[in-house]
């Protein structure tokens, strides 16, 4: 995968980290061949940095940490040069997370909860304190490790105790409170890595970005979130962790180990100072938006999202037992797949390291040896022995142009018809200024000269934009509903794909409320009702994911060779020696009579608009 770039680029061969020289030369993996003067961090030569990524629950706990170590181990003594991102210690109860504790203390010190304030205190060093001991046992390291790990939470709590006065939390404060957990395992993982002979060097990027100085004006004037400003947090993290990594150079003495002299930078995923706040601005992918950062910078050969799944899969396998894993995506597909409702990496995260043509892999901590699922921007289109292995064994021949289905569940759909008092472009214009004004985001969306129909996850604001939406014409609305997405970026160069997916629902007796296909053709859409979501998932899997879609030649589609069979009036034998299939009497396959069969119902049905489904 990272051998399909020149390794050397302008930005050096392992993106200005290494010292100027004759650089190597690549091998296929995007690793050097050892013939150039080196990187500053080490004596490994020439090696493009692989960046690793680890969440929250895989670090979550000691025996998490320890299995980590041995991934990074695992990739020094591959000639992996690696830098590590850390997100702070969670488990799979999102309240026992040190994220949601800290926010948690902050609520409960804006509340005057003292008490409360406290046992989220000590709740938080006993987890980050268990932690160390499991991985480090009772040793001077560890116990000094401790202390300092103590004295970060008891500073916090001083912070928290002076917002309790203040009665004021900011957003500058609660980035403040929230880059703690970050800090700590951050710092905890660079001493475990430590403690195993490996050389490793803890790196905060809590003050990457400056701090406006109170009473000058650009206090008064936060700097804009834009290209520039993105920019510029790019190259200050990447000189950070290359002043790091120059300063690990210089004091790396190797290791007992055999695992080389790269002295591995253990990087927060929290950044700061961000203008209007952290989660304002990026959210809560934050960590890997930093990672994406820090590979782009170095010209890492890889970026690799550690999760606790084995990558991106064909369906949610909690809801489709034969879901399989994708060996290869491409990122539009990838994109489409987050913001429908899979969980993979924020698209704005991934376009920082796409743009450089840098791939990025999804694989599980618990099974580091799967290959898991790469994102490559590289490939305009998958190669044909990727797709022979999108499939699972014993699948049907050959691969369908879609490779995944989606579910988003929980989404109102807002229908707005004008009242011809506005002409068309005035209408839109209205409606969408009113949902910008109302803070409200659209999934998806169908338009026609006079009428809109759209989706919305979220609808905290919705009522007072009904109000207002009530001055562009009728509205109605209905929740409980679900999107339903086929994604594939093979799905544009297929006649009926469409028509496919639709006759399939029909099929599964799947009404459908709403339909939308962007002009890149990789999503088609549909809004279905909530009782009939999963079933639709399970069809359009089964049906579409995993049978080869072969355009009008389809089963579902393809009459029967003229000679074939005997057909209706047809005459005597059908050309002889035609194989014998339970074709109909006019020619068509079973799953054709089936299909037809679906049609007719449809159209006996009476009329029904969108607005009357509406309204119920």
């Amino acid at each position: 995968m990272g051998g399909r770039r020149d390794s050397s680029s302008d930005r050096g061969a392992v993106g200005g980290m290494a010292e100027d020289g004759v650089r190597g030369s690549a091998n296929s993996d995007g690793r050097s061949n050892g013939n150039g003067d080196g990187l500053a961090n080490g004596s490994k030569g020439s090696v493009r940095p692989l960046v690793m990524k680890f969440g929250g629950t895989s670090v979550g706990k000691g025996e998490r940490m320890l299995a980590v170590a041995a991934i990074v181990r695992k990739s020094l003594s591959d000639g992996d040069c690696p830098i590590v991102v850390v997100s702070a210690m969670s488990t799979y109860v999102k309240d026992e997370g040190t994220t949601a504790r800290l926010l948690d203390a902050a609520n409960k010190a804006m509340g005057q909860d003292a008490k409360g304030l406290l046992r989220v205190i000590n709740k938080l060093k006993t987890s980050h304190v268990v932690a160390i001991h499991e991985c480090m046992g009772e040793t001077e390291e560890s116990q000094a490790l401790q202390e300092e790990i103590n004295e970060d939470i008891d500073r916090m709590r001083l912070f928290l105790e002076a917002l309790q006065v203040i009665g004021e939390l900011s957003p500058r404060s609660r980035d403040v409170i929230m880059g703690l957990g970050e800090r700590l395992s951050a710092k905890i993982f660079a001493a475990v890595l430590r403690s195993k002979g490996l050389g490793a060097q803890f790196i905060t990027l809590e003050n990457v970005l400056e701090r406006p100085q109170s009473g000058t004006a650009a206090a008064d004037r936060a700097p804009e979130v834009n290209a520039e400003f993105y920019s510029n947090l790019r190259d200050r993290i990447t000189a950070s962790v290359r002043a790091a990594t120059t300063a690990g150079a210089r004091g790396s003495t190797g290791s007992a180990s055999g695992a080389g002299a790269w002295t591995v930078p253990v990087v927060t995923g929290f950044f700061g100072f961000v203008p209007s706040g952290m989660l304002e601005v990026i959210g809560r992918g934050y960590t890997d938006f930093t990672a994406a950062l820090i590979a782009a910078g170095v010209n890492a050969r890889e970026l690799q999202i550690w999760k606790e799944v084995d990558g991106i899969y064909s369906a949610d396998p909690r809801r489709v037992p034969d879901a399989h894993v994708l060996a290869r995506i491409s990122p539009e597909e990838a994109a489409q797949l987050s913001f429908f409702g899979s969980e993979v990496i924020h698209p704005f995260s991934m376009q920082q390291v796409v743009r450089e043509k840098i791939p990025i892999r999804i694989k599980n901590t618990f099974k580091p040896d799967q290959p898991g699922t790469v994102i490559d921007p590289c490939d305009e289109l998958v190669s044909h022995a990727d797709l022979a292995m999108q499939l699972p064994a014993g699948t049907s021949g050959g691969r369908s142009e879609a490779v995944a289905v989606t579910v988003k569940k929980g989404v109102t759909v807002l229908n707005i018809t004008s009242d011809q008092k506005l002409a068309s472009p005035g209408f839109f214009a209205r409606v969408f200024q009113i949902l910008r004004d109302c803070q409200l985001s659209i999934d998806m969306v169908s338009t026609s000269q006079v009428d809109i129909s759209m989706t919305l996850a979220k609808t905290e604001r919705l009522e007072s934009a009904l109000e207002q939406l009530r001055s562009c014409g009728d509205v109605t609305c209905k929740a409980g509903l679900a999107i339903v997405s086929i994604i594939g970026k093979r799905m544009k160069r297929s006649r009926g794909i469409a028509g496919h997916v639709f006759t399939v629902l029909a099929l599964h007796h799947v009404n459908i409320e709403m339909i939308s296909q962007g002009a890149s053709e990789i999503n088609i859409g549909c809004v279905v009702s909530m009782a009939d979501a999963d079933r639709a998932v399970h069809a359009l899997h089964s049906d579409v994911i995993c049978k080869p879609y072969n355009g009008l030649a389809s089963p579902m589609l393809r009459s029967p060779k003229r000679g074939s069979v005997e057909s209706n009036g047809g005459g005597g034998g059908g050309g002889g020696g035609g194989t014998e299939t339970n074709f109909s009497a006019d020619g068509l396959s079973p799953a054709a009579v089936a299909a037809k069969a679906a049609q007719r119902a449809l159209q006996q049905m009476p009329p029904l608009s969108l607005t009357d489904e509406l309204t119920g």
